[in-house]
């Protein structure tokens, strides 16, 4: 999977780097990222129960949440599936899930 990616770097962007580069560029990109999604994730959260707790009817709405850590390689496709966060929002009307 590495070969294929540093290949596919070069082959499409003319870059060159060594697996130990390419390690330490995507622990720093992973690393810097962070942050930023889990924000991201923590507000989009919150926002849906603000949704849940303002909402009229005799049933109130359920958040589940759950995560799939599974390895998954596309064909073509430089980086494998590798985790996936879902939420889901089961309401009288039916569920909606969200990744």
């Amino acid at each position: 999977m590495q070969r294929e990616l540093l290949e596919f770097l070069e082959r499409e962007h003319r870059i060159r780097w060594s697996a130990k580069v390419l390690r330490r560029v995507t622990s720093a990109v992973s690393w810097g990222g962070a942050k930023h999604i889990h924000r991201a994730q923590n507000e989009q959260l919150l926002a849906w129960l603000r949704a849940a707790d303002g909402s009229k009817g005799q049933r109130k709405i359920t958040l589940a949440v759950e995560r799939d850590g599974i390895m998954l390689p596309i064909l073509g496709a430089p980086l494998p599936v590798n985790q996936t966060n879902f939420f889901t929002r089961f309401t009288p009307h039916g569920a909606t899930r969200s990744a």
